[in-house]
């Protein structure tokens, strides 16, 4: 569950984890040169509160997809290797 907390400045993304409310994400009203609207405020702040799960699930498909002796397109490997990569800041 996710909750918006709203103001005029910012947009941050409460969340249930561990039992407690964390504040997982925060997202704010311009992106440098433009105001951004609230359902990209709310879009923003859900990509990056999901981060963590999505991250974990590309690192299980590399790890299956390695087990399983699968060979996949190279470019598949590729882009979650990248993904991994760029999610631990070695891009």
């Amino acid at each position: 569950m996710l909750v918006y907390l709203i103001n005029r400045t910012t947009t941050a993304v409460i969340a249930l984890k561990g039992g407690k409310w964390r504040c997982v994400a925060k997202c704010g009203l311009h992106n440098g040169m433009t105001p951004l609207d609230l359902n990209e405020q709310k879009a923003n702040a859900r990509l990056i509160a999901s981060a963590p799960e999505l991250l974990e699930a590309c690192k299980l498909a590399l790890g299956e997809f390695k087990e399983m002796g699968y060979e996949p397109p190279r470019y598949k490997i590729e882009l979650l290797e990248q993904a991994i990569a760029k999610a631990k800041g070695k891009d």
